[in-house]
Protein backbone atom coordinates (compact mmCIF):
# COMPACT_ATOMS: atom_id res chain seq x y z
CA UNK A 1 0.00 0.00 0.00
CA UNK A 2 1.36 3.38 -1.00
CA UNK A 3 0.12 6.55 0.66
CA UNK A 4 0.54 9.47 -1.71
CA UNK A 5 1.41 12.80 -0.18
CA UNK A 6 0.73 16.02 -2.03
CA UNK A 7 4.19 16.67 -3.44
CA UNK A 8 4.27 13.14 -4.87
CA UNK A 9 0.85 13.74 -6.44
CA UNK A 10 2.11 17.05 -7.83
CA UNK A 11 5.03 15.21 -9.44
CA UNK A 12 2.51 12.91 -11.12
CA UNK A 13 0.60 15.81 -12.61
CA UNK A 14 3.13 18.56 -13.26
CA UNK A 15 6.34 18.47 -15.25
CA UNK A 16 8.78 18.29 -12.33
CA UNK A 17 12.23 16.74 -11.91
CA UNK A 18 10.72 13.75 -10.08
CA UNK A 19 7.80 13.19 -12.46
CA UNK A 20 9.31 10.03 -14.00
CA UNK A 21 9.95 8.63 -10.52
CA UNK A 22 6.35 9.44 -9.57
CA UNK A 23 5.04 7.56 -12.59
CA UNK A 24 7.19 4.55 -11.68
CA UNK A 25 5.95 4.67 -8.10
CA UNK A 26 2.33 4.95 -9.29
CA UNK A 27 2.74 1.86 -11.45
CA UNK A 28 4.59 -0.07 -8.73
CA UNK A 29 1.58 -0.66 -6.49
CA UNK A 30 -2.10 -0.64 -7.36
CA UNK A 31 -3.02 -0.32 -3.67
CA UNK A 32 -3.05 3.44 -3.19
CA UNK A 33 -4.49 5.90 -0.74
CA UNK A 34 -4.24 9.61 0.01
CA UNK A 35 -5.69 12.04 2.52
CA UNK A 36 -8.38 14.50 1.41
CA UNK A 37 -5.88 17.11 2.62
CA UNK A 38 -4.15 16.76 -0.76
CA UNK A 39 -6.81 19.08 -2.23
CA UNK A 40 -5.89 22.15 -0.16
CA UNK A 41 -2.18 21.45 -0.36
CA UNK A 42 -2.35 20.95 -4.14
CA UNK A 43 -4.12 24.27 -4.56
CA UNK A 44 -1.23 25.87 -2.70
CA UNK A 45 1.34 24.11 -4.91
CA UNK A 46 -0.50 25.15 -8.07
CA UNK A 47 -0.90 28.73 -6.89
CA UNK A 48 2.85 28.99 -6.31
CA UNK A 49 3.42 27.76 -9.86
CA UNK A 50 1.00 30.39 -11.18
CA UNK A 51 2.69 33.15 -9.17
CA UNK A 52 6.08 32.11 -10.54
CA UNK A 53 4.72 32.17 -14.10
CA UNK A 54 5.23 28.41 -14.53
CA UNK A 55 1.51 27.75 -15.08
CA UNK A 56 -1.47 29.76 -16.22
CA UNK A 57 -4.59 29.70 -14.08
CA UNK A 58 -6.27 27.49 -16.68
CA UNK A 59 -3.35 25.06 -16.72
CA UNK A 60 -3.39 24.94 -12.93
CA UNK A 61 -7.11 24.17 -12.94
CA UNK A 62 -6.53 21.40 -15.51
CA UNK A 63 -3.73 19.96 -13.38
CA UNK A 64 -6.04 19.91 -10.37
CA UNK A 65 -8.75 18.11 -12.34
CA UNK A 66 -6.18 15.58 -13.60
CA UNK A 67 -5.10 14.88 -10.03
CA UNK A 68 -8.74 14.51 -8.97
CA UNK A 69 -9.19 11.95 -11.73
CA UNK A 70 -6.16 9.97 -10.57
CA UNK A 71 -7.15 9.86 -6.91
CA UNK A 72 -10.83 9.19 -7.44
CA UNK A 73 -11.84 6.49 -5.00
CA UNK A 74 -8.60 6.42 -2.99
CA UNK A 75 -9.12 9.32 -0.60
CA UNK A 76 -9.36 8.27 3.05
CA UNK A 77 -9.64 10.55 6.04
CA UNK A 78 -7.25 9.43 8.76
CA UNK A 79 -8.35 8.92 12.34
CA UNK A 80 -7.65 12.08 14.33
CA UNK A 81 -6.38 10.17 17.36
CA UNK A 82 -3.85 8.34 15.19
CA UNK A 83 -2.72 11.60 13.56
CA UNK A 84 -2.20 13.14 17.00
CA UNK A 85 -0.43 10.03 18.32
CA UNK A 86 1.99 9.98 15.39
CA UNK A 87 2.67 13.72 15.67
CA UNK A 88 3.41 13.41 19.41
CA UNK A 89 5.58 10.34 18.84
CA UNK A 90 7.57 12.02 16.06
CA UNK A 91 8.83 15.47 17.10
CA UNK A 92 8.74 17.82 14.12
CA UNK A 93 5.87 16.03 12.37
CA UNK A 94 3.20 18.54 11.39
CA UNK A 95 -0.46 17.65 11.68
CA UNK A 96 -0.62 17.95 7.89
CA UNK A 97 2.12 15.39 7.26
CA UNK A 98 0.74 13.42 10.18
CA UNK A 99 -2.34 12.67 8.10
CA UNK A 100 -0.27 10.81 5.50
CA UNK A 101 1.86 9.07 8.14
CA UNK A 102 -1.25 7.98 10.07
CA UNK A 103 -2.72 6.46 6.91
CA UNK A 104 0.50 4.54 6.29
CA UNK A 105 0.63 3.27 9.87
CA UNK A 106 -3.01 2.20 9.78
CA UNK A 107 -2.69 0.47 6.39
CA UNK A 108 0.74 -1.03 7.05
CA UNK A 109 2.03 0.83 4.02
CA UNK A 110 4.51 3.52 3.11
CA UNK A 111 4.26 7.21 2.35
CA UNK A 112 5.81 8.22 -0.97
CA UNK A 113 7.17 11.74 -0.70
CA UNK A 114 9.88 14.10 -1.86
CA UNK A 115 9.59 16.04 1.41
CA UNK A 116 13.00 15.78 3.11
CA UNK A 117 11.84 16.96 6.55
CA UNK A 118 9.05 14.36 6.49
CA UNK A 119 11.52 11.64 5.56
CA UNK A 120 13.72 12.67 8.50
CA UNK A 121 10.95 12.56 11.13
CA UNK A 122 9.27 9.39 9.84
CA UNK A 123 12.01 7.31 8.20
CA UNK A 124 10.27 4.05 9.10
CA UNK A 125 7.26 4.82 6.89
CA UNK A 126 8.48 7.37 4.33
CA UNK A 127 10.10 6.32 1.08
CA UNK A 128 11.72 9.10 -0.90
CA UNK A 129 10.21 9.55 -4.32
CA UNK A 130 13.73 9.75 -5.73
CA UNK A 131 14.27 6.10 -4.78
CA UNK A 132 11.98 5.18 -7.68
CA UNK A 133 14.35 6.82 -10.20
CA UNK A 134 16.37 3.63 -10.57
CA UNK A 135 13.54 1.22 -9.80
Amino acid sequence: MIVWDTNALAALTLDLPLSRAAEKAWRSDRLRVTSPLWRSEMRSVLLKHVWKGLLTEDAAARAFRETERRVKGIERAPDTRLVLREAVRRPGLSSYDGEFVALAVKCGGIVVSSDSPLARVAPDVVVRLSSFMDA
